[in-house]
This record gives C-alpha cells, sequence and structure tokens, in this order.
C-alpha cells in the first residue's frame, strides 16, 4: 500500500503530544509494515530538521507560505493534497487541518480530542474562530472513510456531537514507550542530569507539572492546591512546585497568580523544555500532578509513570479510563481534595510505592508498535471498504 501522511503537525516547535503521536506512530507503522511505502507530507521554508531513519519512509517537502495554502484549501479546495504524491492508495491525517483531496482517495482522519467544542472558553478567541468557522470539521469528519480516536471517551464525545462517526470510529491507545529512562533514582552529584537540575536552582523535593501551561490543564487549579498544602502545613517547607512546558491560553494569568504568591520563590515556571532537560525533570520528582479539565488521552502522566513517579491527576474525561488505579484521581474543581491527595503522596512512603509499583506495571500497557499494529489494520480494512 503507498500511504500519503499530512506531517505538518510534526513542525510545531515545540512539538505538542499530537505530533508526538504522530511521530512515532509513522516510525512504528513504517517498521512493521515493511511492504507499505510511506510518504510524509511537510510544508515549510528551510531544513526543519525533521528525519525517519525507516526505509521505506519518505519526505515530501513543500515551501508554500502557510496562509496562502490554507486560504486556497478552504475557500478553492485546491491544491488537492493528494497531488503532492505519486499516486497513493490512501491519505491519513494525524490531527485535523486543512484538506482536500480527490473524491474517490480513501481517507483516515485522527481525533484526538473535542475540548475545543465542550470546553470553548479554554481557548482564546481566535482560536474558537479557527477550529470552529475557518477549519470545516464536521466536513472532514463526514469525508472520513475511517476515524482514529486515542480512547472511548473520546469516541463517545465524538459521536454525541457527530453522530455522523457512528461505525468508522476505531480507538486505538497511544503508546507511552518514546521516552527513555535512565534511571529513577536521583543523580549522581557530578552527572550531566545533576548539572542540569543545578543550573536551574531546583530545591530538594518538587511537584512536577509538565505539559503545556494552559488554562484547560488546570494549573491555577495546582498551583491554589500547593498554596493549601502550604497554609495548612501539610507539606514541609523544602517542597517546590515547578511548572514547565510550552505556554499556552492562560498563561498571563497563571504567572500572575503564581508571582502574587507568598509561595512565589518555590513556584517556579520553566517554559519549554529540551528532551534532556524533560528527562531530568521526570527522574527527580517527588511527585507528579495533572488536574486537568479535559483530555483526550494524556502523554504526561504516562511519561512520569515511565519514571517511577507516582502519579496524581483529575478523574475527569480520559484520565481516569486511560491511567485508572495506577494514579491517585482527584476531582479537579476541588482545591482541598487535591492538596490532600498531594499531601498524602508525600507524606506516606506506603502509599507512594504503590502507586510507583501500579504506574510502572501500567505503562507496559502503552506501547507504539501495538498502536501502529492496529492502526494498519484499520487502514487495510478502510481502504477495503472504500473500493
Amino acid at each position: 500500500m503507498r500511504i500519503g501522511i499530512d506531517g505538518r503537525c510534526l513542525q510545531d516547535n515545540p512539538r505538542t503530544g499530537v505530533g508526538e503521536a504522530a511521530f512515532y506512530l509513522i516510525k512504528n507503522l513504517a517498521r512493521i509494515d515493511r511492504s507499505s511505502e510511506i510518504f510524509v507530507l511537510l510544508n515549510a521554508y528551510g531544513d526543519i530538521g525533521i528525519e525517519f531513519e525507516e526505509p521505506n519512509i519518505k519526505i515530501i517537502k513543500k515551501d508554500i507560505p502557510n496562509k496562502l495554502l490554507n486560504a486556497s484549501l478552504k475557500f478553492f479546495k485546491k491544491p488537492l493534497l493528494d497531488s503532492f504524491f505519486d499516486k497513493i492508495d490512501l491519505f491519513f491525517a494525524p490531527n485535523w487541518n486543512f484538506i482536500s483531496l480527490s473524491p474517490n482517495l480513501t481517507f483516515v482522519l485522527t481525533v484526538h480530542d473535542l475540548s475545543i467544542f465542550l470546553y470553548p472558553e479554554f481557548y482564546s478567541p481566535y482560536s474558537r474562530f479557527w477550529h470552529k468557522w475557518l477549519l470545516s470539521i464536521k466536513r472532514l469528519i463526514e469525508r472520513a472513510d475511517h476515524i482514529i480516536v486515542p480512547s472511548s471517551t473520546t469516541k463517545n464525545d465524538l459521536e454525541k456531537l457527530f453522530p455522523v462517526s457512528k461505525n468508522k470510529t476505531t480507538v486505538i491507545l497511544w503508546g507511552a514507550d518514546h521516552i527513555e529512562q535512565t534511571q529513577n533514582s536521583p543523580p549522581k552529584a557530578d552527572s550531566p542530569r545533576a548539572k542540569k537540575l543545578k543550573t536551574h536552582n531546583f530545591g530538594n523535593k518538587y511537584i512536577l507539572f509538565l505539559a503545556t501551561v494552559e488554562e484547560r490543564k488546570n494549573v491555577r487549579g495546582l498551583i491554589a492546591a500547593y498554596e493549601y498544602a502550604r497554609e495548612k502545613k501539610m507539606i514541609s517547607d523544602d517542597i517546590d512546585l515547578i511548572l514547565a512546558g510550552p505556554k499556552g491560553y492562560g498563561l498571563s494569568a497563571i504567572k500572575k497568580m503564581a508571582e502574587k504568591s507568598k509561595f512565589f520563590p518555590q513556584i517556579k515556571i520553566l517554559g519549554p523544555v529540551s528532551d534532556e532537560q524533560k528527562i531530568a525533570l521526570y527522574s527527580n520528582a517527588a511527585a507528579f500532578a495533572y488536574p486537568s479539565f479535559y483530555e483526550g488521552f494524556g502523554f504526561p502522566p504516562l511519561e512520569a509513570m515511565v519514571f517511577g513517579v507516582p502519579v496524581i491527576a483529575a478523574s475527569s474525561a480520559s484520565l481516569g479510563e486511560i491511567l485508572g488505579n495506577a494514579a491517585l484521581l482527584v476531582q479537579p474543581y476541588q482545591t482541598a481534595e487535591l492538596a490532600a491527595a498531594i499531601s498524602n503522596i508525600l507524606n506516606d512512603d506506603n502509599l507512594r510505592n504503590t502507586y510507583t509499583q501500579r504506574g510502572s506495571e501500567l505503562v507496559k500497557k502503552y506501547q507504539w508498535k501495538v498502536a501502529a499494529e492496529k492502526l494498519s489494520v484499520a487502514f487495510k480494512s478502510a481502504f477495503k471498504s472504500a473500493s
């Protein structure tokens, strides 16, 4: 099979969860289905540093200004994206985007979550306009021969909002084995990881949040819970709260809240971090907190579990489904409940060990090879049905 893939979501810098999912799906699909030829469409000027070592993956690079390309696809339905490839059997979109295809070409679409429709208040006015009016998501869902989602929660949300998606949607759980685990114990004093930590002046212990720093992730709720725990002496004074990751909608309000806090010197907002820094942060965290209001899947808590870090997460949306009893689940709107969970994880060694062990077992379930195998089956089924 000759498969064309929209790789534009790979170009985001820093790469988000959507881009991570696309990258590892493509790599593993090429490895488990060596008979297929995979063509990845990118659109950017200059070198964007995206490479695949798999011999059956070929990058097709264009340099059309993105605004011009998007406007043309939106208003004129041109160019047909499959015209950029030398005859393909199927086109796969790892995320919704401006897309126009030949009418008879098999099209498989990925829908990661429906937060823009369910929680529009967590998005900027421009983002709401872009998703709801410019992007024509309903048309994409109607055009798709098959749809991939990363959780049953997302499948249910999709079918409620877009009934046309019923009977053509497959749940494929994403992997969590993409991040390298170096070691779970604290680094040696002279190790590169220890030097990296020293550079950032981290405290002896810290609660970690590592994801896009935005309103939807309930970061202000986490700050409030940290303040509550400190005020009530539920955690020791040497515990810091580290917020790391790219900026998202609502960052200014989050920063303002942190800066006004009496505990501000110990509430550290780092911004985007490198892969090396990410590994250092996970490896040395005392606990990982992820009280997000809504997720379609949720990579960060699984990544933390890979490093043996006990996880506190919201029970909302897909997080309860994906994490199960391997995380200490709380109601995201309850400050006192989140503060108590943080306190219990930090102060109760038996509880810490329980969630560390459960997390280590859970992440074995989430493998990119398995996800790619299921994706390959979905491709073949969609192609057969559409032919």
